[in-house]
């Protein structure tokens, strides 16, 4: 060790290893030895299915749900040795050929059975007398009298009602 006129002492080091080349470097690596990945652009190009129960939810105008339903009803196919023999469609059959979940299709026979689509526009998303029934029609009602009578003061209306 060397001490300088600063005080701070100074270290010698020698290097104790030799220089090592690349290939003894990269010898120690073990490559992992099994099937490889084969690439992508060797690979045959598939076309990905959509199966009608993976598909993302949707809404449905009236008009498309009433000649979903007209196909179900309507539409034969043969199922005997004669060509006369015609049987319907089902359910199952019906979503297949339009890839829609079964449930909808069903769910759709029962609503016109019920006569749910008897007097809607064919353009219509939804028909009436959906959402959620009142529980308290009372205190509803006590509840918009009060704030007729706040806004007809032209007071401000607040969550907690203190006069």
């Amino acid at each position: 060790m060397a001490s300088q006129e600063d005080g701070t002492v100074r270290i010698r080091t020698a290097a104790h290893l030799s220089d090592l080349s690349d290939t003894h470097f990269y010898a120690s690596i073990r490559k992992w030895k099994g099937l490889q990945r084969e690439h992508l652009a060797h690979k045959p190009r598939v076309t990905p299915t959509k199966h009608p129960t993976t598909l993302p939810r949707k809404s449905y105008t009236i008009k498309y749900k009433l000649r979903i339903l007209s196909w179900l009803q309507v539409k034969s196919v043969p199922c005997g040795p004669s060509p006369g023999d015609l049987q319907k469609l089902t359910i199952k059959e019906t979503a297949n050929r339009f890839c829609l979940p079964i449930a909808n299709v069903s769910q759709w026979k029962a609503e016109e059975k019920a006569g749910k689509y008897l007097n809607v526009l064919g353009m219509a998303w939804r028909v009436e007398g959906g959402g959620r029934k009142r529980k308290w029609r009372e205190i509803e009602w006590k509840l918009y009298e009060l704030f007729r009578q706040r806004r007809a003061a032209g007071r401000v209306i607040r969550r907690c009602h203190k006069s």
